[in-house]
C-alpha cells in the first residue's frame, strides 16, 4: 500500500496492476495450461480485491505476453462493465512467434488488440472528482512521440494535478543500479550512455531519441505532474526526484504483486 500526498480534498484510491503476462496458448502442453490457469487466477483475484475495496484499476501494460484470442477473450471478461486506466505495454502487441520488443508489432497487430480496450491505447486521460487528472501514455518501445508530448502539455494546461501512468519507468542511476543487480539491463526510459554501454547489444534500441529526452525533461520538471505509476521491470521500486516528483513501480502480477495507491 502506498500513499501520495498532492493536496486534494477527497482521497482517491486505485489498485495498480502490471505485467500480468498472460502466456501463450497451447492446450496440448500441460505445463502451459497450468501456468495460464495460475496467471488468470492472479489477475481475477486482483480485480476481485479492487471490487471489494472500491478501487479503480490502473494496469500499466504487458497484461499479455502474446495477444492470442484466448488472452483477449479473458481480458474482455475482466474489463467488462468496469472503469479502468490502461497504459499498454510492448508485449500487448505481440503475437505468438513474434519478438516482444519489435515496434513493428504495433502496426501488424493494432487492429486485433485495439477493439478489446475502451480507451485510446497511446494517450488517454480521465478526471476523478474534478480534482485529479489520471493520464496514460504508451512508451513500451522506449519512445515518446511529439504527438504524445503535445497531448501531455494540453492536459497540464487543464490546471489539475496529474497522475501519469506509463509502462516503462523513467531512468535514474539509483533505479538502474537496483534493476541491474537482478539482470543485465535496467529496462528504464532514457538511460545514460554509461548504463547503455553495459547493456547487451540487443538492447541498443533503449537509447532515447531527442523527442523522448525532451518529454522526460518536461515530465520531470512541470509542477502539475505529481507522480508516475509504471511497471515493466518486474520489481517493486519507489523513488522521489529532486523536484518532488514521485515514481512508483510495482512488481509483476505473476509474482503475486499488486499495489493499493491512495492519492490525497
Amino acid at each position: 500500500k502506498t500513499s501520495i500526498k498532492i493536496g486534494i480534498k477527497k482521497p482517491i484510491k486505485f489498485l495498480h496492476i502490471t505485467d500480468t503476462h498472460l502466456p501463450q496458448y497451447d492446450e496440448n502442453n500441460p505445463a502451459n495450461a497450468e501456468e495460464r490457469a495460475k496467471r488468470k487466477a492472479f489477475l481475477k483475484e486482483s480485480f476481485d480485491y479492487a471490487d471489494k475495496n472500491d478501487l479503480t484499476v490502473i494496469h500499466t501494460g504487458d497484461i499479455m505476453t502474446f495477444c492470442n484470442p484466448d488472452n483477449l477473450k479473458f481480458i474482455d471478461e475482466c474489463f467488462k462493465n468496469r472503469d479502468y486506466i490502461f497504459a499498454i505495454g510492448n508485449h500487448d502487441f505481440c503475437k505468438e512467434g513474434e519478438y516482444g520488443d519489435d515496434p513493428d508489432n504495433v502496426e501488424r497487430n493494432i487492429s486485433l488488440v485495439e477493439p478489446h480496450f475502451r480507451s485510446n491505447l497511446f494517450f488517454d486521460s480521465k478526471i476523478f472528482n474534478g480534482e485529479l487528472n489520471v493520464v496514460s501514455l504508451s512508451n513500451g518501445f522506449f519512445r515518446i512521440t511529439d504527438a504524445q508530448l503535445d497531448a501531455l502539455r494540453a492536459e497540464v494546461d487543464k490546471g489539475l494535478p496529474i497522475l501519469l501512468c506509463m509502462h516503462v519507468p523513467i531512468f535514474t542511476p539509483e533505479h538502474a543500479k537496483a534493476r541491474m543487480s537482478i539482470g543485465d539491463c535496467a529496462h528504464l526510459l532514457g538511460p545514460s550512455d554509461d548504463f547503455l554501454s553495459k547493456y547487451p547489444e540487443r538492447f541498443a534500441f533503449h537509447r532515447a531519441d531527442n523527442t523522448t529526452l525532451r518529454a522526460i525533461d518536461y515530465i520531470k520538471n512541470v509542477s502539475a505532474i505529481k507522480a508516475i505509476v509504471a511497471g515493466h521491470t518486474h520489481m517493486n521500486y519507489e523513488e522521489t526526484f529532486e523536484n518532488g516528483l514521485v515514481q512508483i513501480v510495482t512488481g509483476a502480477t505473476f509474482d503475486k504483486y499488486i499495489r493499493e495507491i491512495t492519492v490525497y
